[in-house]
């Protein structure tokens, strides 16, 4: 269906709608993990995104683009597009989208070993869902799982318990508006993000 509504929106001419198009199959080859392709189509759609005035969607591009090249062992690639989000989002005024970039440049500072810029990004990105929740980020369970392996590995012990009872307490709200139990079940354990968030949560109760 969004290859069938990327053939038509190409044929208008509608960059704009189009990005969106392929910011969507970038997730689905994310999720599939076929990052490669993801990287692909991300790269596509900013290319299409680019002449607009949509800083929000210039916002979600990079920060699924720094979450790729995150997965891809590329954290220094990654950061700069982090970087750029977080720019773009603090100029808009964004706390969302300043949340989902402090969140993964707080990774790729872990990643590289720069352990007291990781503090800062994890402080401000934990900072910041304590003070509006996971309305409208980009994938909250990454936000929540960044910050937590962060104060993890910084031995900070109750802020890594804290993260994630707020982060399972945060996905169970929304697990238990899903009416349909397969549904639910499978927001849970077949949401790639989602699952690996409930293994860490599940692993600290051990």
């Amino acid at each position: 269906m969004i290859e069938r509504s990327y053939a038509i929106n190409a044929s208008l001419g509608a960059r704009r709608t189009l990005a969106y198009n392929l910011i969507s199959l970038g997730e689905i080859y994310w999720k599939t993990g076929d990052l490669r392709k993801a990287r692909q189509m991300q790269e596509q759609a900013m290319q299409e995104m680019s002449p607009s005035q949509d800083i929000w969607g210039k916002i979600g591009i990079l920060v699924g683009s720094g979450t790729v090249f995150l997965k891809m062992g590329d954290p220094s690639g990654a950061a700069r597009r982090f970087n750029e989000a977080y720019e773009l989002a603090k100029n808009l005024g964004s706390t969302p989208g300043e949340c989902d970039a402090a969140a993964g440049l707080a990774a790729c500072a872990l990643m590289q070993g720069l352990l007291d810029e990781a503090r800062k990004y994890a402080n401000e990105a934990w900072d910041n869902l304590k003070a509006h929740g996971l309305v409208a980020l980009e994938n909250p369970a990454i936000v929540y799982r960044d910050c937590a392996e962060v104060f993890e590995a910084l031995g900070d012990e109750a802020s890594f318990k804290a993260v994630l009872e707020s982060g399972y307490q945060a996905l169970m709200e929304v697990a238990n508006k899903i009416t349909l139990p397969e549904w639910r079940q499978s927001f849970l354990e077949n949401e790639t993000e989602n699952r690996a968030f409930m293994e860490l949560w599940e692993r600290s109760k051990l």
